[in-house]
């Protein structure tokens, strides 16, 4: 490819998703494609300006999340030539890396007139624009990949390891366990749900593999139960909170995807109440026999709540297509009711047998007659 051609086509985009900083990324990820269209368009000066630009940010960002000890001279006010110094020095850098950073200064400079004039040198041109272009993309690589080692993937890592490879889940366990907790609660509270939501609208539109709701769905189940408890309950109280205030769409899309009645261990007795009577009015009735989100809700029965519960589930006992899963899910929950809660959740299936026997529907009363026996099955 020529430099000309090379000038029209699209830079690769360089990975800043190590840097968690959300604005600071979105600003260097502005300015690259800022600079792309300087490539384009031929404007070499620009070019070398906005390429130096970005290799002196990522320096100093780099070294603010090293921290300095005290006495060190603020990353802010370090000059170019400072920054390169000290990231070489930290072992931020190798040595050759912290030259291509040098040489991207030298570029840099050649946009002065009076220097070019002075030292008769070469005025910015194609070349060394490309060239500019092309070690930004290497320099941040190599800063991500220190920072990797150093502490694991950002949130945004992990999610385009989970967007961009189908056989991540083995060792997404690994991956998680090696993030710094800052950034799990960030992929738990906002990275995954916002990843979900995308892919799902492009999935309405046919533009993705399915597969891809999967991963995002088990790498939120995972994170979760990998966190410490504070993280468990902010996620619990997120999910209550979009129940509370949430529109309709989102609060199911939360509940299939993220959400299981586990979580609610970890929410407060009046935050229970809201979600358990969301699930029992909204989730348990339509399974359609798909029990999964609903696996484990009985535990958390209050006795005023057993009885919405017991109806919404048993309509789908009485539905042909979805009696076997019905029927299952209820033998395993049942027993699993709180104590003072059995004897409520007896009462309804004992009257809801007498009431089918007493229309002659011998086949429901049969059923409901044998899950009564479960409630009080030894758990």
């Amino acid at each position: 490819m020529s430099l000309s051609e090379m000038a029209t086509h699209e830079l690769t985009q360089p990975a800043f998703d190590y840097i968690t900083t959300e604005s600071y990324r979105k600003l260097l990820t502005n300015d690259h494609e800022e600079l792309e269209k300087c490539l384009s368009s031929g404007a070499w000066k620009a070019a070398l300006v906005l390429a130096g630009s970005i290799v002196e940010a990522l320096l100093v960002e780099h070294l603010e999340w090293v921290g300095t000890k005290k006495g060190e001279k603020s990353p802010h006010n370090m000059t170019f030539d400072q920054a390169i110094d000290a990231c070489v020095g930290a072992k931020q850098l190798s040595e050759t890396t912290g030259k291509v950073c040098g040489a991207i200064k030298d570029y840099r400079n050649l946009i002065h007139p009076g220097r070019i004039l002075r030292n008769k040198g070469t005025a910015p041109d194609q070349s060394n624009a490309m060239i500019s272009a092309a070690l930004v993309t290497k320099i941040a690589g190599e800063i991500s990949s220190v920072r990797s080692a150093q502490s694991g993937l950002t949130a945004d890592q992990l999610l385009r390891k989970i967007e961009t490879d189908s056989g991540c889940m083995p060792i997404l366990v690994h991956l998680v366990r090696a993030m710094r907790q800052s950034e799990t609660e960030r992929l738990i509270a906002s990275v995954l749900p916002d990843a979900y939501t995308k892919h799902s609208l492009d999935d309405s539109l046919y533009l993705v593999d399915r597969s891809v709701l999967s991963r995002i769905s088990g790498a939120y189940r995972l994170a979760v139960e990998q966190s410490p408890l504070a993280i468990k309950q902010a996620a619990a109280k997120q999910f209550k909170d979009l129940v509370h205030d949430g529109a309709e769409a989102e609060i199911m899309l939360f509940s299939e995807a993220f959400f299981r009645p586990a979580d609610i261990e970890h929410l407060e007795s009046e935050d229970r109440s809201i979600v358990i009577d969301y699930l029992i009015g909204n989730v348990v009735g339509r399974t359609d026999g798909d029990f999964r989100q609903t696996q484990g809700l009985a535990r958390f029965l209050s006795p005023e709540q057993v009885g919405g519960w017991l109806s919404a589930s048993l309509k789908q006992v009485l539905t042909s297509e979805a009696m076997p899963n019905a029927t299952q899910y209820l033998t395993f929950e049942l027993p699993t009711l709180p104590e003072d809660t059995k004897p409520k959740a007896t009462a309804h299936l004992k009257q809801l047998a007498r009431a089918h026997k007493s229309r002659g529907n011998t086949k429901y009363q049969s059923t409901l007659t044998e899950l009564m026996e479960w409630v009080d099955f030894p758990f």
